[in-house]
C-alpha cells in the first residue's frame, strides 16, 4: 500500500513536470492508475492458491476477486505508461529512450506470461525489477 501511495505521488510530480506536453496527460493518468491498484491490491488480500498456505481452502472470497484484478490492472497501466513515454521520447529526438521503452515493454510481457504455466513467479519478479529500473 505505501508503494501504491509513493506512485500515486510519483503520477502527481509527473502531471507537474509534464503539462502541458506530449504525455503530459495520459503518462500520469496511467501511472496514477498502476498506483490505486498498488493500494487495492494491498487493502484487499489474495485468496490462497496451489495449496499455499496449507490447511487453507481455496474457495473464492469477496476480497480475492477484489484483489485479483487489480495486479493485472497496474500492469497494463505500466506498459501503457511505456508507449507514451516512448513517444514522448521519440518527439523530442531521445532515440535510445524510445527504444527502450518500445523493447523493455514486450520483454516485461514475456517474463509474466512465462511465470503463469511454470507457476513460478521469478520471472514476474525479473520483470518487475526491470520495470522499476
Amino acid at each position: 500500500m505505501v508503494t501504491g501511495l509513493l506512485v500515486l505521488a510519483y503520477a502527481v510530480a509527473t502531471r507537474r513536470v509534464l503539462y502541458p506536453g506530449p504525455g503530459g496527460t495520459w503518462a500520469p493518468l496511467l501511472i496514477g492508475v498502476s498506483g490505486a491498484s498498488l493500494i487495492v491490491s494491498g487493502v484487499f488480500l489474495a485468496d490462497p492458491i496451489n495449496g499455499f498456505p496449507p490447511g487453507m481452502s481455496e474457495q473464492p472470497t469477496w476480497h480475492g476477486i477484489v484483489h485479483s484484478p487489480a495486479p493485472a490492472l497496474a500492469g497494463l497501466a505500466g506498459l501503457a505508461t511505456y508507449v507514451v513515454f516512448g513517444r514522448r521520447f521519440a518527439a523530442a529526438g531521445r532515440r535510445r529512450w524510445a527504444a527502450f521503452c518500445l523493447v523493455v515493454a514486450p520483454i516485461v510481457v514475456v517474463l509474466n506470461f512465462a511465470a503463469l504455466p511454470a507457476a513460478d513467479f521469478r520471472p514476474i519478479l525479473a520483470g518487475l525489477t526491470l520495470n522499476w529500473t
